[in-house]
Formats: C-alpha cells, structure tokens, sequence
C-alpha cells in the first residue's frame, strides 16, 4: 500500500514508507526547474538530490531494505553522443 511522505530532504522521516519492505526503486530527484524560488537552487538540488537520498537510502538500511537502487537520469552525461560514439557513463 502506498505510503504519503511528503518532501524528498535529509529531514523526512520514511519509517513507515519503508518499513517490511524488500526494495526501494529511487527515481525522484529535483530537476529541470526552469524559475527557481529559492535564493541558493545549488543548495536546495544538493539538499533534495544529495542529503535527501542518503537520508531514504540510511533508512532504508537500517530499516532491513535489502535492496537500494537507485536511477538517475542519463541526461547528466549531455544531451547528445555524436554518431557511433559510446556513451560513457561516470
């Protein structure tokens, strides 16, 4: 059943969401803000993306979660490989 959490930050609390769970599949990350509120969006994509995904993936193994994995965009290494050319992920 589906657990509401709320903000993805290195202050939730996500011992309900994860708790008898077998596997958590991490997808949710804070991008493509096109007019950003905050006065540092720096620190605020380090605050969700970083802080708030230690946060989930500490609870989740003290929760007993066997398996973490995490999905990130592959628009991170560009927007496009030239023809023929591998992409080479970091």
């Amino acid at each position: 059943m589906p657990v509401q959490v709320g903000d993805l930050g290195p202050e939730t609390d996500w011992q309900l969401a994860v708790s008898g769970v077998n596997a958590i599949v991490h997808t949710a990350a804070r991008v493509h803000v096109m007019s950003d509120n905050v006065d540092d969006p720096l620190a605020e994509f380090r605050r969700v993306n970083v802080e708030g995904t230690l946060n989930l993936a500490r609870q989740s193994a003290a929760a007993g979660v066997g398996r973490f994995i995490f999905i990130s965009s592959i628009k991170v290494n560009g927007e496009s490989t030239s023809l023929g050319a591998a992409l080479y992920c970091r």
